[in-house]
């Protein structure tokens, strides 16, 4: 018979700083991710669920980036799903601690957290460590910096002893708020990772973006470099060796008289993707959108996209279904509607049709809440491609649910469940 037991500690220094520390914590209790319908070559990001990480997580966010959110191509340079996840597989967490809070006019984040060795998950002991830093200037404005680090864990049991060197990342970032409407945000970072050999290969990042965000007007630009050597072994990227160039213009105007419609908005973007030397396009997308807000929160949309994109590999697009390397184009229509939430059943309705790979892609997807009683929730989800390539055709499939009981304001009771065909 094994015993295993675990603790959690909380400990306030001051009123707005606070220590977290854990030894042996059971992550079991925490809700399995939601499946993804994936129909591009790119690895798919999942949200933080674990209570432990999710408490003060917005302290990490950097380079106007949120660390729970999808970042899309923008790298996170702290990833809470590193820690005690590798290979799809559990890490043993042995414990840690976590520091977040504000003293004056500075935001502190500190983390560090042990794993041991996982056969299972070919993973060694491990020690992460996530230093952040940020000032606030003026009313609305900060300036930051992050530091991260990933290496052998300090053990005393040469079986689980992590071996090889440690990598770095460290990064400064800015976000300047000027008037209303005017945004900039950016940040530059640099890391240093050991290769096979235990060469340290350094690499760099960089970011810059502006937004104007008036109600009637909106303007976007932004430009952004990740060389191939940049890996923040602590975050995510979604790719690397991209020099991005983004531009985005809006026009939404508000009818005076009218008791049915709010909004209407005309918005077209462009995204711009080559090698980090700029010396062979990556991805071009084109996409226009027109929407319509309504009095009652509801909303009603349609948009176009085209897109180019060139495979440096072949990939597995679905089992079985294998798409050569090249160059494609493709075209996309969606049409989509937006219930308020402030209704009993809301949600999200949409309809697309379009090429892929030189086939044909059809879409449909819904998500959205049915409020059965105060106590009692549904949020049902529906997500359905049907794909004819010349190299296969499939289908793809993913229903899910979720009910959520909250008898009182203290009890709450969550189930979910899905269905992939």
């Amino acid at each position: 018979l094994g015993v295993n037991a675990g603790i959690d500690f909380k400990y306030g220094l001051t009123r707005s700083l606070i220590v977290d520390a854990t030894y042996r914590t059971d992550f079991a209790q925490v809700e399995e991710d939601l499946q993804q319908v994936n129909l591009t070559r790119f690895s798919l990001f999942f949200p933080e669920k674990r209570d432990f990480f999710i408490e003060g997580q917005g302290i990490f966010d950097f380079g106007g980036v949120q660390a729970g959110n999808s970042p899309g191509d923008v790298p996170l340079m702290f990833y809470s799903r590193r820690i005690g996840l590798s290979q799809g597989q559990a890490v043993p967490v042995v414990g840690g601690a976590r520091l977040t809070g504000r003293q004056g006019p500075y935001s502190i984040g500190f983390l560090d957290i042990h794993t041991e060795a996982s056969a299972e998950a070919a993973a060694a002991a491990t020690a992460f460590t996530a230093l952040r830093l940020k000032r606030n200037l003026l009313r609305r404005s900060n300036v930051g910096v992050m530091a991260t680090r990933r290496g052998p864990a300090a053990v005393t049991t040469p079986a689980s002893r992590g071996s090889g060197e440690a990598s770095y990342t460290f990064g400064a970032d800015a976000t300047l708020l000027f008037f209303k409407s005017i945004n900039l945000t950016g940040y530059a970072a640099r890391t240093r990772v050991p290769d096979r050999s235990g060469q340290v290969v350094e690499g760099n990042s960089y970011r810059g973006r502006f937004d104007y965000t008036n109600d009637r007007y909106g303007l976007s630009g932004e430009h952004m470099l990740i060389d191939p050597d940049f890996n923040p072994e602590l975050g995510f990227t979604r790719r690397t060796d991209v020099r991005r160039t983004f531009t985005q213009a809006r026009y939404s105007p508000r009818p005076r008289r009218s008791r049915v419609v709010r909004k209407l908005t005309w918005q077209t973007s462009l995204d711009y993707v080559t090698d980090a030397d700029a010396s062979a396009l990556q991805t071009r997308e084109a996409s226009g959108l027109f929407r319509v807000d309504f009095q009652s929160s509801d909303q009603a949309f349609v948009e176009y996209s085209r897109e180019f994109e060139r495979l440096p590999a072949r990939f597995t697009v679905a089992p079985g279904v294998f798409v050569p390397a090249g160059t494609y184009g493709s075209e996309t229509t969606r049409i989509g509607y937006n219930m308020g939430q402030q209704r009993r059943m809301s949600g999200r309705f949409s309809l697309a049709r379009g090429t892929l790979y030189g086939g044909t892609r059809t879409e449909a997807t819904y998500s959205g809440r049915w409020g059965v009683l105060p106590q009692l929730s549904i949020e049902p989800s529906l997500s359905l491609n049907w794909a004819d390539l010349p190299y296969g055709s499939f289908n793809a499939r993913l229903v899910s649910s979720r009910v959520t009981v909250t008898p009182t304001g203290n009890w709450r009771w969550t189930s979910g469940n899905r269905v992939a065909v």
